[in-house]
């Protein structure tokens, strides 16, 4: 089970980039591994020198021979250069994920396996009866298309909603899907 992007943007962006990553002077010699095993450490997790969440890294290169002690730091800091591939999705975004939770008044699932979304109704020409009945036919593990209201990188959240647009994909989808068990 995947979770996937509807409109056709790219949650992921891979930028180049150059960082200072600070490291104590006991790991003098083994920089490369240290560097290496930091930047993994902060894998999936909001980093604000990249603005967003970092999935993966690659052709990492230190673009000097020494370190620098900046001030009264006790770190060494080196500066780098790699290709990082970033998560961040934009308000408005529709996503498709998998149900994980169904509480009475919203919907939960984890996108891509490490942020959390909550999603809840924001339906105006939808009634109460209509809405229910789409959630009572829906299950742990099922996916679900919404949009999304805003992103929290630094807590890893999402938070999603159910507005008239993607209702009416949810509908249709159940809909085709009635009629494909039907035939």
């Amino acid at each position: 089970m995947t979770s996937e992007i509807i409109d056709g943007d790219s949650l992921t962006k891979i930028i180049t980039k150059e960082l200072d990553i600070g490291l104590y002077p006991q790991f003098m010699g083994r920089e490369e591994s240290c560097v290496n095993k930091l930047l993994k450490q902060r894998k999936f997790k909001y980093n604000p020198d990249l603005n967003g969440i970092l999935i993966r890294f690659d052709d990492l290169e230190f673009l000097t021979d020494t370190g620098r002690i900046i001030d009264d730091s006790p770190l060494i800091f080196w500066k780098i250069r790699g290709k990082f591939h970033i998560f961040n999705v934009q308000p408005n975004q529709i996503l498709k994920s998998f149900i994980n939770r169904i509480g009475k008044e919203y919907i939960g699932c984890s996108f891509a396996g490490c942020i959390d979304v909550t999603i809840k109704f924001e339906c105006q020409t939808f009634d109460h009866e209509q809405i229910d009945d789409i959630c009572s036919s829906l299950n742990i593990s099922d996916s679900i298309t919404f949009k999304v209201k805003r992103f929290i990188p630094t807590q890893r959240y999402i938070e999603g909603i159910i507005d008239d647009e993607i209702f009416r994909i949810i509908l249709n989808d159940n809909n085709d899907n009635k009629n494909r068990i039907k035939r």
